[in-house]
């Protein structure tokens, strides 16, 4: 029995230093007033954040936000005065597992930024955000849909992300934001 020899290949070019450039894509920001989801969500919000190529999110606390379990506060206490446990199938936002998501789904989608996930963070904290961003969408019940606020915008150059800025989409809880917080953003 004649066994080939395995043959080394060579490849011969030129080593050049790696540039890194700053990104000059879109970048928006996704916040959303969530800190637990059921049944898988909270991987499939961040699986899709990524993919249509968010640059970070944000897990907003807000006043229909679901309480994560063992926070100490009168919201998130039951009537027998403990701590109410996040239920099976429900997710908290866990930094580890959630990060392993948004760097295979970067991968997947050949995306050259990977998702940041931010620590949950109460809406009054987030407000400087919204204040600072080029654009804020809210996302409210009874609003017209997003492509119509997209082309209200127009196309071209003058859209606030060709320049280096940023644009906030604000999801709200289930129950929706409440009348204060629609001011107040």
């Amino acid at each position: 029995m004649h066994m080939a020899s395995a043959v080394p290949q060579r490849y011969v070019g030129d080593l050049r230093p790696v540039e890194v450039l700053p990104w000059q894509g879109l970048r928006c920001v996704l916040a959303v007033a969530c800190t637990t989801l059921k049944g898988g969500r909270a991987e499939w919000l961040v699986e899709k954040a990524t993919e249509l190529g968010a640059v970070e999110l944000v897990p907003l606390v807000t006043a229909r936000s679901q309480p994560v379990g063992g926070l100490d506060s009168a919201r998130t206490r039951n009537k027998y005065g403990r701590a109410d446990a996040v239920t099976p199938g429900d997710e908290v936002f866990s930094a580890g597992r959630l990060e392993r998501v948004a760097i295979a789904a970067t991968k997947q989608s050949l995306r050259t930024h990977a998702l940041v996930l931010a620590q949950p963070q109460p809406l009054p904290a987030f407000m400087p955000r919204v204040k600072s961003s080029a654009r804020c969408l809210v996302a409210v019940a009874g609003a017209p849909p997003l492509h119509h606020a997209l082309s209200a915008w127009g196309s071209g150059p003058q859209l606030p992300w060709a320049q280096d800025s940023q644009v906030v989409l604000l999801v709200g809880p289930e129950g929706d934001w409440t009348a204060e917080e629609v001011r107040d953003l």
